[in-house]
């Protein structure tokens, strides 16, 4: 599903409110920044010990995210 939407302008604005050009240029500040703390948790749940459940990403969505 998260393949469909970074692949459909339409969707990723209707899930974003971003158009293609900001979403592009937020995701890439978002890596840059991601960069710099080495170990960062993506979640905030990942600091604490019993998170919870959370739901997985199956991998074709993860191999679209790298």
């Amino acid at each position: 599903m998260i393949h469909a939407i970074l692949h459909d302008d339409k969707r990723l604005t209707t899930m974003t409110s971003y158009d293609r050009d900001m979403f592009d240029y937020l995701y890439d500040r978002f890596l840059v920044e991601l960069k710099k703390v080495p170990n960062l948790p993506l979640f905030s749940e990942d600091q604490n010990e019993n998170p919870g459940n959370r739901c997985m990403l199956d991998k074709e969505s993860v191999s679209c995210l790298a």
